[in-house]
């Protein structure tokens, strides 16, 4: 079987996503299963490679920016947002033509997009999902055959708990179930998580549950979806990590963030290290991204560790395979 070609992001040139595009570029594991490819301008692959002692020529580079300049590290600036998104939109222009298999994207920094003029920009997802002309999509995160995915993400919590509904909860779990049986499994278990405390106490401490979430299980239960009346948040992660869920829905980003980055963030002398995958389901391609942001406080200085952008590569390969674009 000929290997997907995935186009790697290299993100912020002043964060640590050009280091984490080359280390992983490089990676003897990820060249085993695709063919990656470096998307970024050479000024800031060329500097990353200089700080790790690899010469250029050994990188497979689409430079989508020529005029760019040498970094900045550390710095949040217009040059590097502009930089970044140029990245970003000639890696979307690549996949739609089908010149690459799928996008593993470095992380960029929004103020920087958001000082070079690009106004309402919120992140990756919302930003892919336009580009795609998708309505009905969602953020996931991916970690050890673990998925969370959102019903709301990058919006105020006021805002966010308004988007709590039950079209919307049944879009996303309808998206993550569709994803997990993608991955292999054959009849996915699905938490659904509360929004409020104590899943609301049957209304007690909020009517959201049996006004709009319960309402969408029983919709999802009726379609053949197993998922669980609404646990509370403080209880569900829990379960899913113990393994009696495949996935679960969380209503709000800092519920399955905070549980997602807890179980796997290392406490010891591994602390700060990560290997969870960020996923949009519901567009027309495939598209992973690290799990962590553009960690200006080392960038430059070789550190950065790949984990999460290696496992990025390696989902959006395994995706491709599968012919998989959920």
């Amino acid at each position: 079987m000929k290997k997907p070609v995935i186009g790697i992001t290299a993100g912020d040139p002043n964060g640590v996503g050009p280091e984490l595009a080359v280390k992983a570029a490089l990676h003897r594991p990820v060249r085993a299963i695709c063919s990656p490819l470096i998307i970024g301008s050479a000024a800031a692959i060329g500097s990353a490679a200089a700080c790790l002692g690899v010469s250029l020529s050994r990188i497979p580079l689409f430079n989508s920016d020529p005029c760019a300049r040498v970094p900045r590290y550390g710095k949040t600036e217009a040059r590097a947002g502009r930089e970044a998104l140029i990245a970003l939109n000639a890696a979307l222009g690549l996949v739609t033509a089908r010149q690459i298999d799928g996008i593993a994207t470095a992380p960029l920094s929004k103020e920087a997009v958001a000082l070079s003029g690009v106004k309402g920009f919120h992140g990756h997802t919302d930003y892919i999902a336009e580009y795609a002309g998708i309505k009905r999509y969602c953020l996931a995160l991916y970690a050890a055959g673990k998925t969370i995915a959102f019903v709301t993400l990058h919006e105020p919590l006021r805002t966010a708990i308004r988007m709590v509904t039950r079209e919307r909860v049944v879009a996303t779990a309808r998206l993550l179930n569709g994803f997990l049986k993608g991955i292999g499994v054959r009849a996915p278990r699905i938490g659904v998580s509360g929004l409020n405390p104590h899943a609301g106490e049957g209304g007690m401490f909020g009517a959201e549950e049996e006004r709009e979430i319960v309402p969408a299980v029983k919709q999802l239960n009726r379609e053949g979806i197993r998922a669980s009346l609404p646990v509370p948040p403080d209880v569900v992660f829990a379960q899913l990590f113990g393994d009696k869920f495949h996935g679960v829905v969380s209503m709000v980003h800092d519920h399955g963030h905070v549980a997602f980055k807890t179980a796997l963030f290392s406490l010891t002398e591994r602390r700060g290290r990560t290997a969870g995958v960020n996923v949009t389901l519901g567009i027309p391609f495939i598209r992973t991204s690290v799990d962590h942001g553009t960690a200006f406080d080392i960038a430059g200085k070789g550190v950065a560790d790949p984990g999460s952008m290696i496992d990025a590569i390696t989902l959006a390969a395994t995706m491709a395979r599968k012919g998989k674009t959920v």
